[in-house]
């Protein structure tokens, strides 16, 4: 590719760029309202038109640890990460939630419930994270105390011992954690937006209706010689004119 192609092809991309700016800019308006209205569509359906949803979270240590030694031994810490392992399973586990669903009358299925439940264990200490979400904030509660006393239970009979201790009970959620209104609105700006350009664009740029002497140039390759003005009144108001 010589340098005279390479240059042709600089003036191309010039002018793309330079055709993209002029037509955003002319709509710049179009594109302010459509993404206000795209955000305020998105508030509108996450403030009022889901449900929200509130979870309940609990933390809770399993260990054994006879005596209270300050230090425990490698077959102490081995045990304590199995009945951790152990517990994480039975939180989860059909017959736990089958009778936290019994127990309330819930009427779902345990795989439709499991969508409500979350267990979460840390690798770095015995530490679990039982996490109930549901619409309604103190249901969510009820339901987390029932679930951590029932695997407390199972993994007791188990071991014969107890080896659940909850260290932060859970609380009746004040605020949803979903939808999320602001991410939801950010989003709906910055979507349509986004949408409202790119169609701006595209159709500009599909639209071959010849209106100055550069789309005579472009499109037809042929040079303008000059131009004739419609009026003499239109020519001062507006500078149009018929292209030669």
């Amino acid at each position: 590719m010589d340098k005279q192609e390479k240059t042709l092809e600089s003036d191309i991309m010039k002018r793309c760029f330079r055709k993209i700016y002029e037509v955003l800019w002319y709509y710049f308006n179009v594109i302010i309202l459509t993404a206000l209205a795209a955000s305020a569509t998105a508030f509108i359906i996450g403030k009022f038109m889901i449900t929200p949803t509130y979870e309940s979270v609990a933390k809770i240590a399993v260990w054994v640890n006879e005596g209270e030694k300050e230090v425990l031994s490698e077959e102490e810490l081995r045990l304590n990460t199995q009945l951790t392992g152990d517990f994480v399973e039975l939180v989860s586990s059909r017959n736990v939630v089958e009778q936290v669903i019994e127990s309330f009358q819930l009427g779902t299925s345990y795989e439709k419930y499991m969508k409500k439940l979350t267990v979460v264990s840390s690798e770095e200490n015995h530490i679990v994270s039982v996490i109930v979400r549901d619409t309604d904030s103190e249901l969510a509660k009820q339901m987390l105390d029932e679930i951590c006393v029932i695997a407390a239970e199972e993994i007791k009979e188990i071991v014969a011992m107890d080896v659940v201790h909850v260290i932060d009970e859970g609380l009746v959620a004040e605020n949803p954690v979903a939808p999320d209104v602001g991410m939801w609105t950010l989003t709906g700006l910055l979507l349509g937006g986004f949408v409202s350009a790119v169609i701006i664009v595209v159709r500009d740029f599909l639209d071959e209706t010849i209106r100055s002497s550069e789309d005579i140039e472009k499109y037809l390759q042929l040079d303008t010689l000059t131009i004739i003005p419609f009026s003499e009144t239109e020519s001062r108001e507006n500078g149009d004119g018929e292209e030669v």
